[in-house]
Protein backbone atom coordinates (compact mmCIF):
# COMPACT_ATOMS: atom_id res chain seq x y z
CA UNK A 1 0.00 0.00 0.00
CA UNK A 2 1.59 3.18 0.75
CA UNK A 3 5.28 3.06 1.15
CA UNK A 4 5.38 6.72 1.94
CA UNK A 5 3.27 7.32 4.94
CA UNK A 6 3.39 10.64 6.73
CA UNK A 7 4.26 10.44 10.40
CA UNK A 8 1.78 11.91 12.81
CA UNK A 9 4.29 13.54 15.18
CA UNK A 10 7.35 15.77 14.99
CA UNK A 11 10.82 14.63 15.74
CA UNK A 12 12.69 16.10 18.67
CA UNK A 13 14.87 18.16 16.31
CA UNK A 14 11.83 19.60 14.48
CA UNK A 15 10.16 20.41 17.78
CA UNK A 16 13.30 22.16 19.05
CA UNK A 17 13.62 24.24 15.88
CA UNK A 18 9.92 25.23 16.12
CA UNK A 19 10.31 26.32 19.75
CA UNK A 20 13.45 28.34 18.97
CA UNK A 21 11.74 30.08 16.01
CA UNK A 22 8.66 30.79 18.14
CA UNK A 23 10.86 32.18 20.96
CA UNK A 24 12.73 34.43 18.51
CA UNK A 25 9.52 35.75 16.97
CA UNK A 26 8.05 36.33 20.47
CA UNK A 27 11.22 38.12 21.57
CA UNK A 28 11.18 40.38 18.52
CA UNK A 29 7.51 41.20 19.02
CA UNK A 30 8.07 41.91 22.73
CA UNK A 31 11.01 44.18 21.89
CA UNK A 32 8.88 46.09 19.37
CA UNK A 33 6.09 46.44 21.96
CA UNK A 34 8.51 47.76 24.59
CA UNK A 35 9.97 50.28 22.12
CA UNK A 36 6.48 51.41 21.12
CA UNK A 37 5.54 51.90 24.80
CA UNK A 38 8.75 53.89 25.42
CA UNK A 39 7.98 56.12 22.44
CA UNK A 40 4.40 56.58 23.65
CA UNK A 41 5.61 57.52 27.17
CA UNK A 42 8.15 59.94 25.70
CA UNK A 43 5.51 61.59 23.53
CA UNK A 44 3.15 61.82 26.50
CA UNK A 45 5.89 63.38 28.67
CA UNK A 46 6.85 65.88 25.97
CA UNK A 47 3.22 66.86 25.47
CA UNK A 48 2.70 67.21 29.21
CA UNK A 49 5.77 69.42 29.61
CA UNK A 50 4.75 71.57 26.64
CA UNK A 51 1.16 71.91 27.89
CA UNK A 52 2.22 72.87 31.41
CA UNK A 53 4.72 75.46 30.13
CA UNK A 54 2.14 76.91 27.71
CA UNK A 55 -0.52 77.08 30.44
CA UNK A 56 1.86 78.87 32.81
CA UNK A 57 2.60 81.46 30.11
CA UNK A 58 -1.10 81.84 29.33
CA UNK A 59 -1.70 82.67 33.00
CA UNK A 60 1.26 85.04 33.41
CA UNK A 61 1.31 87.15 30.27
CA UNK A 62 -2.17 88.75 30.56
CA UNK A 63 -1.24 89.90 34.09
CA UNK A 64 1.98 91.45 32.82
CA UNK A 65 0.10 93.15 29.96
CA UNK A 66 -2.24 94.82 32.46
CA UNK A 67 0.62 96.14 34.60
CA UNK A 68 0.63 99.84 35.39
CA UNK A 69 4.39 99.54 35.85
CA UNK A 70 7.05 96.88 36.35
CA UNK A 71 8.57 97.35 39.80
CA UNK A 72 11.37 94.79 39.53
CA UNK A 73 12.42 93.58 36.10
CA UNK A 74 14.72 90.76 37.16
CA UNK A 75 15.97 87.91 35.00
CA UNK A 76 14.33 85.10 37.03
CA UNK A 77 11.60 87.10 38.77
CA UNK A 78 9.22 89.87 37.82
CA UNK A 79 7.31 92.18 40.18
CA UNK A 80 4.68 94.53 38.80
CA UNK A 81 1.70 96.59 39.87
CA UNK A 82 -1.78 96.05 38.48
CA UNK A 83 -4.27 98.90 38.22
CA UNK A 84 -6.73 99.42 41.04
CA UNK A 85 -10.25 98.11 40.32
CA UNK A 86 -13.52 99.89 41.07
CA UNK A 87 -16.60 98.24 42.61
CA UNK A 88 -17.63 96.84 39.21
CA UNK A 89 -14.21 95.29 38.53
CA UNK A 90 -13.12 97.92 36.00
CA UNK A 91 -9.82 99.77 36.13
CA UNK A 92 -10.16 102.84 38.35
CA UNK A 93 -9.08 106.10 36.74
CA UNK A 94 -8.36 108.97 39.10
CA UNK A 95 -10.57 111.84 37.87
CA UNK A 96 -8.09 114.56 38.86
CA UNK A 97 -5.01 113.02 37.23
CA UNK A 98 -6.86 110.98 34.57
CA UNK A 99 -4.45 108.14 35.13
CA UNK A 100 -4.75 104.62 36.42
CA UNK A 101 -4.28 104.17 40.15
CA UNK A 102 -1.87 101.57 41.48
CA UNK A 103 -3.56 98.51 42.93
CA UNK A 104 -2.42 94.98 43.70
CA UNK A 105 1.24 94.08 43.28
CA UNK A 106 2.05 90.70 41.70
CA UNK A 107 5.24 88.63 41.62
CA UNK A 108 6.11 85.61 39.47
CA UNK A 109 9.12 83.64 40.63
CA UNK A 110 10.66 80.22 41.19
CA UNK A 111 10.67 78.72 44.67
CA UNK A 112 10.31 75.47 46.54
CA UNK A 113 6.94 73.90 47.40
CA UNK A 114 6.26 76.47 50.14
CA UNK A 115 6.69 79.55 47.94
CA UNK A 116 8.15 81.40 50.93
CA UNK A 117 11.17 82.93 49.20
CA UNK A 118 12.28 83.29 45.58
CA UNK A 119 15.05 80.87 44.67
CA UNK A 120 16.59 80.10 41.30
CA UNK A 121 17.10 76.55 42.60
CA UNK A 122 13.33 76.16 43.05
CA UNK A 123 11.29 74.09 40.62
CA UNK A 124 7.83 75.56 41.30
CA UNK A 125 6.57 78.64 39.45
CA UNK A 126 4.64 80.77 41.93
CA UNK A 127 2.31 83.76 41.77
CA UNK A 128 2.44 85.92 44.90
CA UNK A 129 0.60 89.13 45.70
CA UNK A 130 0.58 92.03 48.12
CA UNK A 131 -1.42 95.20 48.52
CA UNK A 132 0.14 98.60 47.96
CA UNK A 133 1.94 99.70 51.13
CA UNK A 134 2.41 96.14 52.46
CA UNK A 135 5.88 94.66 52.79
CA UNK A 136 5.05 90.96 52.90
CA UNK A 137 4.34 88.92 49.79
CA UNK A 138 1.67 86.22 50.09
CA UNK A 139 2.22 83.16 47.89
CA UNK A 140 -1.09 82.75 46.11
CA UNK A 141 -0.79 79.72 43.84
CA UNK A 142 1.57 77.42 41.97
CA UNK A 143 1.31 77.82 38.21
CA UNK A 144 3.35 74.72 37.41
CA UNK A 145 6.06 72.46 38.79
CA UNK A 146 9.21 70.78 37.50
CA UNK A 147 10.47 74.08 36.08
CA UNK A 148 14.09 73.85 34.99
CA UNK A 149 14.46 77.40 33.73
CA UNK A 150 12.64 80.73 33.96
CA UNK A 151 13.95 83.83 32.24
CA UNK A 152 12.45 87.28 31.72
CA UNK A 153 14.05 89.61 29.17
CA UNK A 154 13.07 93.19 28.52
CA UNK A 155 13.12 95.41 25.46
CA UNK A 156 14.45 97.83 24.56
CA UNK A 157 15.94 98.24 28.10
CA UNK A 158 14.78 97.89 31.68
CA UNK A 159 14.70 101.70 31.94
CA UNK A 160 12.58 102.14 28.81
CA UNK A 161 10.42 99.09 29.15
CA UNK A 162 8.00 98.28 26.34
CA UNK A 163 8.16 94.53 25.87
CA UNK A 164 8.53 91.59 28.26
CA UNK A 165 9.59 88.19 26.99
CA UNK A 166 9.24 85.12 29.19
CA UNK A 167 11.03 81.84 28.54
CA UNK A 168 10.06 78.82 30.62
CA UNK A 169 11.40 75.27 30.47
CA UNK A 170 9.31 72.55 32.09
CA UNK A 171 10.36 68.93 32.59
CA UNK A 172 8.16 65.85 32.64
CA UNK A 173 9.30 62.44 33.78
CA UNK A 174 8.89 59.34 31.66
CA UNK A 175 10.53 55.98 32.08
CA UNK A 176 13.48 55.68 31.72
CA UNK A 177 14.26 59.42 31.81
CA UNK A 178 12.64 62.82 31.56
CA UNK A 179 11.97 65.30 28.78
CA UNK A 180 12.00 69.10 28.84
CA UNK A 181 10.18 71.58 26.65
CA UNK A 182 10.84 75.32 26.41
CA UNK A 183 8.09 77.77 25.55
CA UNK A 184 8.64 81.48 24.88
CA UNK A 185 6.02 84.21 24.99
CA UNK A 186 6.20 87.97 24.74
CA UNK A 187 3.81 90.77 25.49
CA UNK A 188 3.78 94.52 24.96
CA UNK A 189 3.14 96.44 28.13
CA UNK A 190 0.16 98.75 28.46
CA UNK A 191 0.25 101.85 26.24
CA UNK A 192 3.07 100.58 24.01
Amino acid sequence: MGAHRRRAGLTLAELTVSIVVLALVSGILMSLLIQALKMYNQGLAETSANDRASTALALMLPDVREAVNVDYPGPQQIDFTLPQKDANGYNYVNPSTRSLQAGLQVRYYLSDGTGATPSTAGTYLWRAKRNIGETTWTPERILTSEVDHLLFTYAPTTDLLELVQCEITVRASASPGSFARTVVGEICLRNH
